[in-house]
């Protein structure tokens, strides 16, 4: 865990669900990021990646490594909890996706 768990994770959440929300995790194993992945989802099923353009958790460059490997990027101004910070917002893009997705 960081230092500073809500700067680096929550940077733009309200304080109070800031700290709730990074009291939550629990450890798991290091398993899943050593062991070989037999299938990924985003291989059968479309998939879109969220790019947090302000994250302290994740480097831009490695978001980016991660989208490429998707059907596109989607660019958020926020940090690294837009599900926490920007309820109304996600809700809107996983509409858009789905309307994307069935046309």
């Amino acid at each position: 865990m960081p230092d500073d768990p809500v700067g680096t994770f929550c940077g733009d959440v309200p304080r109070r669900a800031a700290e709730a929300a990074v009291a939550r995790p629990r450890p798991r194993s290091t398993k899943s990021f050593v062991q070989p992945l037999a299938g990924a989802g985003r291989c059968a099923v479309p998939s879109t990646y969220v790019v947090c353009e302000r994250d302290r958790a994740l480097r831009r460059a490695l978001q980016e490594d991660m989208a490429v490997r998707t059907a596109g990027p989607v660019r958020l101004p926020g940090h690294h909890s837009p599900f926490l910070a920007m309820p109304g917002v996600r809700a809107s893009l996983f509409a858009r996706i789905a309307r994307e997705a069935s046309a």
